[in-house]
């Protein structure tokens, strides 16, 4: 079980704030998550930075990205800023919207329909074209950072800590042999640090990893040519012959598109990706 090492913080914070409740929830690198309750009864997702070892201007790109969206399928931000404690030290928080509807990782592990992962592919591409516009790529897409609002199906993206803003200038050294993401659901031009062709058809790339295991429970590259499937992709290897033929007979044929090793043989826009998916209905 995960222990919380700024859960006397988070107290702090709700003390000062006059919360109800301050429930540690989890956390992830240099971030904790707890559910939080005000006075009314709104639930509330407190997340509490430690500073001391946090990439504070990705922090706030990170911040700057949320306060941009405005989309159902992203996690909605109410408020950033920075806590100081009693101890004079300074911890950035921010106040987010709480999904309790679980995670696609909890989904898949309860059993997911043909169905449930056509709509959640389209859900999530109409996700990607909407960040896509503001030229921002998530770099992260996992069933771990997709979550559902309680008694609902539709998707919801979190976690842009590690997003890149095409806009502004890259915070990844050139000279990194890997670029940020998580490798198991990670392109071939994130784990190279290929940053010059990193867009939105990364993403593409790491939803299409995202279907193929809510489809089989296991991963597309898994078993090429004797690698271990982060190895193959980012050695851009196909797809293994048994994923193929096994999304062929399902229909999936677009998921194919979606993994090709190099981005110009993706799909080049979400509107055409969509419209693949529709075609499975």
């Amino acid at each position: 079980m995960l222990k919380s090492f700024l859960l006397d913080i988070a107290h702090e914070f709700g003390a000062q704030r006059a919360y109800k409740q301050v429930h540690f929830v989890g956390r992830g690198g240099f971030k904790e998550c707890f559910h939080i309750i005000d006075v009314f009864g709104k639930e509330y997702a407190l997340k509490i930075i430690d500073n001391r070892g946090s990439n504070l201007i990705r922090l706030e790109r990170e911040m700057m990205i949320l306060s941009s969206c405005n989309t159902p399928l992203i996690s909605k931000l109410y408020e950033f800023g920075t806590f100081v404690d009693n101890s004079s030290i300074a911890y950035p928080f921010s106040i987010e919207e709480y999904l309790d509807g679980g995670t696609l990782e909890q989904k898949i592990n309860l059993g997911i329909s043909r169905e449930f992962i056509i709509s959640l592919a389209s859900d999530l591409t109409y996700g990607l074209s909407y960040i896509k516009k503001l030229n921002i790529v998530h770099r992260d897409i996992k069933p771990a950072n997709i979550l559902f609002r309680k008694n609902s199906d539709t998707p919801v993206l979190i976690d842009f800590g590690i997003a890149r803003d095409l806009n502004k200038s890259s915070l990844t050294p050139t000279w990194h042999l890997s670029g940020p993401g998580t490798p198991f659901f990670a392109s071939p031009e994130q784990l190279n640090n290929e940053k010059n062709i990193i867009d939105w058809r990364t993403d593409q790339f790491s939803l299409g990893l995202v279907i193929g295991f809510c489809l089989f429970q296991k991963h597309p590259f898994e078993g090429v040519g004797g690698l271990d499937a982060i190895s193959a992709v980012a050695e851009r290897k196909k797809c293994s012959k048994d994923f193929i033929d096994k999304v062929s007979a399902l229909g999936f044929d677009c998921i194919i598109r979606m993994l090709e090793p190099w981005p110009h043989r993706r799909y080049q826009n979400p509107e055409e990706l969509i419209s693949s998916l529709k075609n499975l209905g």
